[in-house]
């Protein structure tokens, strides 16, 4: 799926600000600190998150575990820019 697909199912509400998706990934990523299983994936795919740059601009942010660096790893980049494949996780509020 395209960002615009999935946008389209999940709906405004799951659109974040900068402030509230460092805020969802911090505390993610600190109850996982070493890849440990949890919400987010720890297997190398996307977890997806939208965020609102302002009034007309999203973008897909995505976090992932890296095994070799045993780390987290945050990226962005354009709306649509990506096919997302099977197997991603987008966080939704609720």
């Amino acid at each position: 799926m395209n960002d615009s697909e999935i946008l389209a199912e999940i709906g405004e509400s799951n659109v974040f600000t900068i402030d509230e998706v460092c805020a969802i990934l911090k505390a993610l990523t600190e109850r996982q600190p070493n890849g440990e299983a949890g919400d987010l994936l720890n297997n190398g795919h996307a977890n997806i998150i939208y965020v609102r740059l302002d009034e007309k601009t999203v973008v897909p942010a995505h976090v992932g575990w890296h095994s070799g660096g045993r780390r987290w790893g945050l990226g962005a980049g354009s709306l649509d820019g990506h096919l997302w494949g099977a197997g991603r996780r987008v966080l939704v509020w609720g």
